[in-house]
């Protein structure tokens, strides 16, 4: 049986990793993958002549146990006679300044400190100890949040978004957690434990903890298989990927002329250079807004210029002249099905039979709602958010104040002007764009009608 070196080893090679007697930046957490990814590039480094330099970054989220783990790093480093680089952050701060998430504002400064580190040490290859069972988390991850990043999950190797000319390797992704953990029980070798990975109101915890092992149970396998799903999706997207840098490198360039696929992953590409989570939804209202500025977070705005250039812009709410139009569209429901449009926004609707049955997929890029027919009656109107609206979300007890609910939702005040609401003759709030329905207006068990209500952007 090939030992984890050797297997180690001929990932490097096979997927072109390292040259011979490289310098290589190893960034070390104290957990045990990174701790094992150190003590086996060390060994390796006899024959090959790595030169290996030590990277631990201190997020300081963690309190004391944030010291200790950079101690422990610090002295394995010391024990292995290698250099060591170590800088602290203020992630919360940086996070709440930024206004972007903890995870978000974690991963820049890491990664900004990788990279100044990699310089400092004249190296290009910053060395990571991701696993199989972090690529297959990643993936789920993805996979259930709405894959706005593709489910493409992680690379061999591919440029840090903070310096397109250091390269991040993964030379674990074959690996298991398990096996590393072996390997270093084996080997009478301590790591830390981090016990924030035990908290299972951390989707990655929990989907770790909880979904990987019930799949396994019902689907024995089920993890060999999904690795190989993702490894033809990640070379298929690296060709998405090629083909979107080279339409972006035309002197004829044109967003608009491309296929869908390219379209969005320009946007995708432009979104994380600026440090933005590119969520599938976010993509689209971009993609499908020209010269418009879109809200894709708290006072952060972007907007496409004609030829699809991705630009930051100002909150359109703060312009001079900007008013919250009036205008209120009337759509009838006597028929059986109908189609609306408003502002921009395409609305499609069916009055059909309450089924006993769930109803299947839906289209891509399409939302869907449905709604008890009989309580709504046979006239609605759809108009934009005015203030003093006030509705019930479902799962709440009582009527808030929309506005209330789009500060407590965090949604951007200026998108708040782009949603659309949808009313009853009465001028009760049954529906408001990519927001809860209405409690008072749910299907129940007595709904004998019901009236499917679908959307989506021009």
């Amino acid at each position: 049986m090939m030992s984890l070196a050797s297997e180690l080893h001929r990932n490097i090679r096979s997927q072109n990793l390292f040259n011979q007697g490289e310098k290589l930046l190893v960034t070390v957490s104290g957990g045990s993958d990174s701790v094992a990814l150190l003590h086996l590039l060390h060994r390796l480094s006899i024959k090959t002549e790595w030169r290996l330099v030590v990277a631990h970054f201190n997020h300081q989220l963690r309190g004391r146990e944030s010291g200790q783990d950079e101690t422990f790093v610090a002295n394995l480093a010391s024990s292995l006679d290698l250099p060591f680089e170590v800088e602290r952050g203020n992630v919360s701060g940086y996070s709440k300044a930024k206004k972007i998430s903890v995870e978000m504002g974690a991963r820049i400064l890491r990664h900004e400190f990788f990279c100044r580190a990699a310089a400092v040490h004249q190296t290009k290859k910053i060395v990571l100890a991701h696993t199989l069972d972090d690529q297959l988390e990643l993936f789920l991850l993805r996979m259930l949040r709405g894959a706005g990043e593709g489910l493409t999950a992680m690379y061999w190797f591919n440029a840090s978004f903070v310096d397109n000319n250091i390269m991040l390797t993964r030379p674990f992704l074959s690996f298991s957690k398990t096996e590393l953990k072996n390997f270093l029980l084996q080997k009478k070798l301590s790591w830390i434990e981090d016990s924030s990975n035990l908290d299972l109101n951390i989707k990655r915890n929990w989907v770790r903890h909880q979904l990987i092992p019930l799949l396994e149970q019902g689907f024995p396998g089920f993890q060999g298989a999904l690795s190989k799903t993702v490894e033809i999706l990640r070379e298929e997207k690296r060709l998405i990927q090629n083909l979107a840098e080279a339409e972006m490198l035309r002197d004829s360039f044109n967003i608009y002329q491309a296929p869908v696929a390219i379209q969005r992953e320009i946007i995708k590409t432009g979104l994380r250079r600026c440090g933005v989570v590119e969520k599938f939804d976010r993509v689209e209202i971009l993609r499908l807004s020209r010269n418009k500025a879109v809200a894709l977070g708290p006072d952060i705005f972007f907007e496409l210029n004609e030829k699809g250039g991705l630009m930051r812009a100002k909150d359109p709410s703060k312009k001079p002249g900007f008013t919250t139009t009036d205008r209120c569209h009337a759509m009838d429901l006597r028929g059986r099905h109908g189609l609306s449009n408003f502002d921009g926004l395409r609305i499609e609707w069916k009055v059909e039979a309450q089924p006993t049955k769930p109803s299947g997929p839906r289209a891509s890029g399409v939302c869907e709602e449905y709604f008890d027919a009989e309580k709504l009656g046979k006239k609605v109107f759809v108009r934009h958010w005015q203030k003093g609206d006030r509705y019930q979300p479902m799962g709440m007890q009582k009527q808030v104040k929309l506005q209330d609910y789009f500060v407590n939702n965090k949604i951007p005040r200026a998108r708040r002007h782009e949603l659309a609401v949808a009313t009853t003759a009465k001028g009760e709030i049954f529906w408001v764009e990519d927001c809860r329905i209405s409690e008072l207006f749910k299907l129940d068990k007595c709904s004998s009608q019901r009236l499917k209500w679908a959307w989506y952007r021009d």
